[in-house]
């Protein structure tokens, strides 16, 4: 079951759901996966349900699973892979792989051929020797339908992240990665997690946000502790607010924390 708080969207993200779809169904997932195409994302959301599920995934079977399931969209995330391999979705920030070609391989690979549901490829930023440009042109030639800004320093502890600021490689890049994907036509959800972050996204032309206080963490240890339902609410609300009082058609999701099940 979705939630609205304060005019947001609950997304659900790395859900694996089972449910075989009917005809109806499938001509219904033709039919926006066509409207998307040169469409913006506000206009994709419109033809929407009243609410909007996301998955962030990371292989061609939770592909699968989310098109059945019912699924708007598609997030390619390092975080999604991690979590298929046992891991958890605090790895994404940590520096074992090289996320961009990570996300590239098994979205290219799996993901893309395995749904015909929108792709968001998670494009990391902070990584030095990223050439934006280049990367976006890229994402296009494959056939990615958007751009997220995952994993983000948004989910970074205060010290390193302000170390990554200080480079040249902190939320202003994430902002840049957005505006330019937006320009060459992909739809954007851009990661934010204050309203300071909220405002500066939409002020740059972000028409979609995704509020997300902190990463999942692995089943076993369950929802996260700091961030209780009732103060995602209030916090959520406060930051919808922010952005919507900068642009009232932005789109706000929400994932992450302690958003665990679907009750």
């Amino acid at each position: 079951m979705e939630r609205r708080y304060g005019g947001c969207t609950h997304l659900r993200v790395g859900a694996s759901l089972h449910v075989e779809p009917c005809d109806d169904a499938r001509l219904r997932i033709d039919r926006r996966t066509a409207e998307v195409k040169g469409a913006g994302i506000r206009q994709f959301f419109r033809n929407s349900r009243s609410f909007v599920l996301g998955a962030g995934i990371g292989s061609g079977m939770t592909a699968r699973a989310a098109e059945r399931a019912g699924a708007d969209f598609v997030l390619a995330l390092n975080a999604g892979r991690f979590r298929a391999m046992g891991g958890a979705s605090p790895a994404s920030i940590l520096p074992i792989r090289n996320s961009n070609e990570f996300v590239a391989s098994f979205g290219r690979t799996e993901i893309l051929p395995s749904t015909k549901l929108p792709v968001f490829f998670g494009t990391c930023t902070f990584d030095p020797e990223l050439d934006v440009d280049r990367w976006l042109d890229r994402i296009i030639k494959w056939g990615f339908g958007g751009v997220t800004n995952f994993p983000s320093v948004i989910h970074i502890d205060d010290e390193r992240r302000s170390l990554l600021e200080k480079c040249g490689l902190g939320y202003s890049r994430e902002i840049e990665l957005l505006v330019k994907a937006a320009k060459r036509g992909l739809m954007t959800i851009a990661y934010t997690r204050s309203q300071s972050e909220a405002r500066r996204m939409v002020e740059a032309g972000a028409e979609a946000i995704c509020i997300n206080f902190n990463l999942n963490r692995a089943v076993e240890s369950g929802a996260d502790p700091s961030v209780s339902l009732s103060e995602l609410a209030a916090r959520t609300s406060a930051v919808a607010r922010v952005a919507q009082s900068v642009n009232k058609s932005t789109i706000c999701l929400l994932g992450g924390g302690p958003i665990t099940k679907p009750d």
